[in-house]
């Protein structure tokens, strides 16, 4: 918590930046191999819930695994701890 404080005028910039950026992914999606995990929190406002379709028709080349958290926002592993360890828990299970 004392680091957040310490450096929440640097992370507001680095996100205020980003924010203001149009960074198209689409080219990049189809290199990755891996098995991947879409974790969305349902109330997400930096990245919609309604882009997942949008990756899963650009991640061709790798299986992936969709799974959207209720009443969580943007970052879930802050908020739900636990369930977000569970459904990242899960998901290596399933890919061994």
């Amino acid at each position: 918590a004392d680091k957040a404080l310490r450096n929440r005028e640097f992370d507001r910039k680095v996100f205020t930046e980003l924010q203001q950026q149009q960074l198209d992914l689409a080219p990049y999606l189809p290199k990755v191999t891996a098995p991947t995990l879409l974790l969305w929190g349902e109330h997400d406002q930096v990245l919609d819930p309604s882009a997942i379709p949008v990756f899963q028709r650009h991640l061709t080349a790798s299986k992936t695994t969709v799974s959207v958290m209720p009443q969580v926002g943007h970052l879930p592993m802050l908020e739900q701890p636990a369930e977000t360890a569970k459904r990242h828990l899960m998901f290596l299970g399933s890919v061994n």
